[in-house]
């Protein structure tokens, strides 16, 4: 498989065997350089000089057999020309593997640029009410965009029943998708959703909990803060009570008469009996 790049596109002025019209006819030449590179291995690179006029392809040079091509009775004979020009085809071919050179720097560095995406899987609300209950595997924060989805049953890949959404830019130069599959109520099926993507080394496959739903989890996170609410107003409620009661001049045991003032503690001891 290859990776195609184009570059270095610009407008040249034509010749006059194009007999170009006036300006306000619009005619149009167009020059451009593909650099495609193997996509197991960078060096690996076909390089291509395009020609076309009125976004017609005209004219190709095809880097791997240094020769040009032409599409037109015209750009025949011109191809075959400069074939047989050995300076004229040594200058081209010195050219296009430069400005592939530094495609070729370039690919690296791109292809060095990966960040991991973050998988939620969590279950959602089916839309319109057509199923009975859906899991979502969302994957954000990633790059680059090139991402695979999938879903697993039981360990055997899921065909029917799946639905994804094309890949998205979050608008900070990374990319996010989504997948839903539609999830049986009541079945002990193992679901998981399997992502495969260039920062992994191997797919990376999250397992779904049925166990305790979403709406389960909340419920529970509630009913603990309710719980550790009521056990801190119940605290402050006796410390409180106690306070009130232990009033001046109250004492329930000798520990709390060492809280009293000095005249009271010898008053309560003057009354002991002797």
């Amino acid at each position: 498989m290859m990776l195609s790049l184009s570059l270095v596109s610009a407008v040249l002025v034509l010749v006059p065997v194009f007999a170009l019209q006036p300006k306000e006819a619009g005619h149009y030449f167009h020059m451009e350089y593909i650099c495609r590179f193997s996509r197991n291995n960078l060096n690996q690179v076909e390089t291509f000089q395009q020609c076309l006029y009125d976004k017609v392809l005209v004219m190709l040079y095809n880097r791997p057999t240094i020769t040009y091509t032409g599409y037109t009775q015209w750009t025949s004979d011109l191809a075959n020309q400069w074939n047989r020009d050995t300076l004229k085809m040594q200058e081209i071919t010195q050219k296009v593997d430069g400005i592939c050179g530094h495609a070729l720097a370039l690919t690296k560095q791109l292809k060095l640029q990966r960040k991991q995406p973050y998988i939620k899987l969590q279950q959602v609300t089916p839309p319109n009410g057509r199923h009975s209950a859906m899991l979502q595997c969302s994957v954000y924060g990633f790059y680059p965009k090139q991402i695979n989805v999938t879903w697993r049953r039981n360990g055997q890949k899921m065909t029917t029943g799946v639905i994804s959404t094309q890949v998205m830019s979050d608008g900070h130069w990374n990319y996010q998708a989504h997948s839903q599959m539609v999830l049986s109520r009541g079945s002990e099926e193992k679901v998981s959703c399997v992502v495969e993507h260039a920062s992994f080394t191997d797919p990376v496959e999250h397992h779904w909990d049925p166990s305790m739903s979403t709406s389960d989890q909340i419920q529970v996170a509630f009913g603990a803060t309710f719980l550790v609410l009521g056990v801190i107003i119940l605290i402050a409620g006796a410390i409180y009570f106690i306070t009130k009661r232990m009033g001046p001049g109250y004492c329930s045991c000798a520990c709390a008469c060492n809280t009293l003032p000095l005249s009271d503690t010898k008053h309560v001891i003057q009354d002991e009996p002797s």
